[in-house]
């Protein structure tokens, strides 16, 4: 049923957008406070609100058929991840395991209100592949850990989501996000050892973002202000 919704929300702006009345191009960064689910052996684990404002950005095009509906759709670059507490990995016991991996995200959704006002709701699905990991593991605060890794196995490539949130008159937008698939790849084993430290873990992230939103026109519009800014 989720694989036919979210082929839904991929083939809607091909069916649908030739009829668009308005249609431009949006940018925006997003501040993302991220929680995050996570279990090991049916037992959870304590875990932390991670803050990032680094690097999250995303490149949208918008038609609005009316005044009051439209879609949208693009490409999205965030820095997710997720923080545990006193978590054990094989034999050994740390006091903090910060994860995190860098995907690239095909959002789409559709969006209702007053579009001439920017004010509206907007929902819908995202599918991000996922693909710089980086994990470290602290006992009290010392690092004695640290893995970094271009497409790595340690986490699943690809991970679904759904998406709900409001856009403000001032183009401010609140996004709640939650993550349909596991983090972490089960299946993954360590080089050498073939231990596998994420066999009995599961990981499920959601999280909160405040992004700000700017219109162009056209595509060039974009380079020129990047251009100028610099």
């Amino acid at each position: 049923m989720m694989k036919k919704i979210l082929a839904l929300f991929i083939f809607l702006p091909v069916i649908i957008s030739v009829s668009a009345q308005t249609s431009y191009m949006t940018t925006d960064s997003e501040m993302i406070f991220s929680f995050s689910e996570v279990t090991k052996s049916g037992l959870t684990v304590d875990t932390d609100l991670r803050w990032t404002i680094f690097y999250h950005t995303g490149t949208y095009i918008n038609h609005d058929l009316t005044g009051s509906f439209g879609i949208f759709y693009g490409l999205a670059l965030r820095n997710v991840g997720f923080i545990t507490n006193d978590e054990q990995i094989d034999a050994n016991f740390y006091s903090a395991v910060k994860r995190r991996s860098y995907s690239l995200g095909i959002p789409v959704g559709l969006k209702l209100g007053n579009l001439d006002e920017n004010s509206f709701i907007f929902g819908g699905a995202e599918y991000e592949m996922l693909f710089h990991y980086k994990e470290k593991r602290f006992v009290d605060g010392t690092r004695i850990f640290r893995n970094s890794d271009w497409f790595s196995s340690r986490t699943n490539r690809f991970i679904p989501s759904l998406f709900i949130g409001v856009n403000l008159k001032s183009q401010t937008a609140v996004t709640f996000k939650y993550y349909l698939g596991d983090f972490m790849n089960r299946s993954f084993q360590e080089p050498g050892t073939g231990t596998r430290p994420y066999l009995q873990m599961d990981s499920r992230l959601f999280y909160i973002s405040f992004s700000k939103k700017f219109r162009y026109e056209r595509l060039k519009d974009i380079a020129t202000v990047h251009v100028l800014s610099i």
